[in-house]
This record gives C-alpha cells, sequence and structure tokens, in this order.
C-alpha cells in the first residue's frame, strides 16, 4: 500500500490519530504521518484491490520460483556467482571472491575487498548500459546484486534479464577484468564527451 501511495501523504482516522497523539498540543510525532489525506486512502485501497482481483501475490510466487530456478541454472555456468537465494520476486545474487588461496596472500586480500565493495556495481552498470536493466546492491551487502520486478512481469521479460545477465556475466569474467573493462570504457566515454564538447565550441 505504501508503494502505490508513496508521494502521497498518509491516511488516517480520528480514532487513529488521537491515539497516536492524544490531547497533547505539541508532539514529537511528525505531522504528515498522521494528516488525513483522501487520496492516499483512496490509492492505497486501490492497490490491495488489485493485488486481490489480479492475484498478484500467486503471480509473484509463481514468477519469483522460476526466475530463482533460472539464475541458479545459470550460477553453473558461472563461477562468479557464489549464490542465489530470494523469496517470491524478491532475489538476490551473491558474487565469490575475486581471488582465493595464493591470489588471496599475494593481494593480502586487498582485491577480496574491493571485490566484495564494487563488484555488484560493475554488473549493475553493465546491466544497466547494455541492457537497459535496473538493479541494486543491497544496504547490508555491498556484494548482493538484488533484483525486484514488478509483481505482474511477463515470463519473456524474466528470461531477458536471465540472458542479458549470463551476456554480462560472460563478458566481465571476474573482478580484474571487470574493473579493467569498466574504466576503459568510462575513459573512452569521457574521452568522446570532450571531443563532442570541443566540436560543438
Amino acid at each position: 500500500m505504501k508503494a502505490a501511495a508513496h508521494g502521497l501523504w498518509s491516511g488516517t482516522t480520528d480514532a487513529i490519530f488521537h491515539a497516536a497523539r492524544g490531547d497533547t498540543p505539541r508532539t514529537p510525532f511528525g505531522t504528515a504521518t498522521f494528516a488525513g489525506n483522501g487520496h492516499a486512502s483512496v490509492a492505497g485501497i486501490a492497490a490491495l484491490q488489485i493485488l486481490v482481483d489480479e492475484d498478484l501475490p500467486r503471480r509473484a510466487a509463481e514468477s519469483g520460483a522460476y526466475l530463482l530456478e533460472s539464475l541458479r541454472q545459470l550460477k553453473q555456468q558461472h563461477p562468479l556467482i557464489a549464490d542465489v537465494r530470494g523469496l517470491g520476486l524478491m532475489i538476490g545474487i551473491e558474487f565469490a571472491p575475486a581471488t582465493r588461496g595464493l591470489g588471496t596472500v599475494l593481494s593480502a586480500g586487498m582485491l577480496n575487498r574491493l571485490s566484495h565493495t564494487y563488484m555488484s556495481s560493475l554488473v549493475l552498470l553493465d546491466l544497466y548500459q547494455e541492457h537497459r536493466i535496473l538493479t541494486a546492491y543491497t544496504l547490508n551487502n555491498m556484494n548482493v546484486l538484488r533484483f525486484q520486478p514488478p509483481l505482474d512481469i511477463a515470463r519473456e521479460h524474466l528470461d531477458y534479464v536471465v540472458d542479458s545477465l549470463d551476456q554480462t556475466l560472460t563478458r566481465l569474467k571476474n573482478f580484474p577484468q571487470a574493473a579493467l573493462q569498466t574504466l576503459w570504457q568510462l575513459s573512452v566515454g569521457e574521452r568522446d564527451s570532450a571531443i563532442a564538447s570541443s566540436a560543438i565550441l
């Protein structure tokens, strides 16, 4: 309901307002939180009605199971994927460490720390630039890329996501190569922008 009414003030009843605020004229509670707003209430009720009418929870569970299984099959082809987990259409992909064994010792763990911080961002950037797919990393673990598509997403769009991720991971291969490719793309982009600017001037 919050997602549907996001950007609109929350609506509430007089009973809830007085239970939360009481008769105190000044309160630590935010006034917008308890302000009455018919538009927000209508948006929230409409969102709940659509959830029921279109059976979105069932569809999300089925689509999520399909996407989860597709990504787990993809994991078998790409050592860069350490784990795939999720529930419904909230799915995360955790990436493997950049090095193991001797490589970790020789780099004093630096590559693994950099990979843990930036690998999902490099994949995220490639998915957007090459395939126009929006993803995000999780706030509690930057090494996990999360997929949260709409509840009514079509099966062909899920296939497109999996195919695009396959292409991205095939191109990036590992953290050092992904970092070098991204730096090269950024430098070329800046060079092209500078050339274009100088041509305009």
